[in-house]
Parts: structure tokens; sequence; C-alpha cells
């Protein structure tokens, strides 16, 4: 049975790679929860795009409008795809809490937020620069 922790090194391997790439202009970053047809089966994914504003009172509407969409965006979390759709807030509190321990703001000192949820609304903000 996969673990989060072994996600958690899954996810790194991941950003290090994505994190040089985001652009200056970038202001939030959205990791979003979706489910690619693998071999004919929805399997649950993690992506992330960059987004050019950021605001943590607009329930995530700041999360559509994209000015990074990069190569390699989407990465499995065996864990994390594991995790049963219902109740649906396990599955963004897993993925909150590994947004937390990634600590992608880190490598980027021009973002306003980090947000992490489902494309439908559900999310969590995992990082505020007032948080700094």
């Amino acid at each position: 049975m996969p673990s989060a922790v072994e996600d958690l090194g899954v996810l790194r391997s991941w950003w290090s790679g994505l994190a040089p790439e985001v652009p200056a202009e970038t202001r939030g970053l959205w990791f979003g929860l979706v489910d690619l047809v693998v071999d004919n089966e929805a399997i649950r994914h993690l992506y992330v795009a960059g987004c050019p504003t950021f605001d943590p009172d607009d329930d995530g509407d700041w999360a559509c409008d994209y000015c990074w969409w990069p190569d390699g965006r989407y990465v499995l979390l065996p864990y994390l795809a594991s995790l049963p759709d219902d109740p649906y807030e396990l599955v963004l509190q897993v993925a909150a809490d590994l947004m937390r321990d990634l600590e992608p703001a880190s490598s980027a000192t021009q973002l306003e937020g980090v947000g992490v949820g489902f494309d439908d609304g559900d999310l969590e903000l995992v990082w505020l620069a007032d948080d700094r």
C-alpha cells in the first residue's frame, strides 16, 4: 500500500524539475486535483498551473486564469490516487498537507499565494505571502 511519505518523495522530485520554470509574472500557484483516463480507468492526478493574479477572498476564481501551463504539469501520487472519492474532504486534506510539506512558494519569491483543490471549486489555501 502506498503512503503519504512516498507521495511526498515523488512530489519533491517532480516539483524540483518544474520550480525553476515558474515565470516571474506568476502571482499564484494552483495545484489542481483531476481525474485523467489511463488505460480506460479514471485515475486521480495532481497538476500545477501558474496564475497571473491571486486573491484569497474570491473563492478560487484567480485559479482559472493561467500564465503558466507547463509541460510535465501532471503527477501521479499513488497514495493520493488510492484514496476513495468520498469523502472528498479527505482527498483535499491529504493534498493540502502534501503541499504544505512541499513548500512550493519557497522557490518563487514573487508569489502571493498557493492553493490546492478540485477544479469544480473546493479548495484550500496552503500558503499566503502574509505568512512569510
